[in-house]
């Protein structure tokens, strides 16, 4: 079912397979779209419907360009679980000093931050990764204890698109860019994915479920979500 090509003006176009979707899901990234459909669906429409929404999603890639984080001197990830700052100084390479959930990216003096955006990204993703291993795993084993919540397994992904997935196996996969967001936030995430464990999509059900969990405040924590944004590094 996945197929991949490049379109010269969205960029590499992915299609997935889903057992769970019910219809086609087109979700625009800065280098191209990501369309999710149901398994049984004739791919062969896929290029009809991406002609129809073209102008669509080519304009929200803009926007997430624009959005895109130019990593130089001011570069700044601050939270209450995780900090990553840059400095620069009087050695030649680029290293990784941290303590705790705190880290500095080391730079030599006079770097042409412009030059090197490429490799800095990667560090800083890898940075993100690390602390997310780290902290992520941990913070959902607790708020699944706290609320007697089970699961089968925890990853980290790299996505840009979701903060998190559930499968129907109780899989929990976690975007490592939640490292960007308020505790209270990366919490909500976490709950909204362990609850669907129980209830597998977003029915009135679902939503009791998170009330109960989140004090009642369930729809507020997700607009806040959605208000923070994702960093698009």
């Amino acid at each position: 079912m996945n197929q991949v090509w490049q379109d010269e003006q969205l960029g590499r176009i992915e299609i997935c397979g889903n057992r769970r979707a019910r219809r086609i899901i087109l979700r625009p990234v800065a280098d191209g779209v990501r369309i999710t459909v149901p398994l049984s669906y004739d791919v062969s429409y896929v290029r009809d419907i991406l002609e129809k929404y073209r102008d669509g999603l080519f304009d929200k890639q803009q926007m997430m360009k624009k959005r895109t984080v130019v990593i130089d001197r001011s570069f700044c990830i601050e939270t209450d679980v995780f900090s990553l700052k840059l400095a620069e100084g009087t050695r030649k390479g680029f290293y990784v000093n941290t303590k705790g959930y705190e880290s500095v990216l080391i730079c030599p003096q006079g770097t042409d931050y412009t030059a090197v955006q490429e490799m800095l990204r990667k560090a800083v993703v890898e940075i993100m990764r690390r602390h997310a291993k780290r902290f992520l795993p941990q913070r959902l084993d607790a708020i699944a204890n706290k609320y007697g919540f089970t699961y089968n397994a925890v990853s980290i992904r790299s996505s840009r698109t979701r903060w998190g997935s559930c499968s129907a196996g109780r899989n929990i996969a976690l975007s490592l860019y939640l490292m960007a967001l308020p505790s209270e936030l990366i919490d909500y995430v976490i709950k909204h994915e362990l609850c669907h464990t129980v209830e597998m999509n977003h029915g009135p059900r679902f939503w009791n479920l998170m009330d109960k969990v989140t004090d009642c405040k369930a729809k507020e924590l997700r607009n806040r979500v959605r208000e923070h944004g994702m960093l698009i590094i």
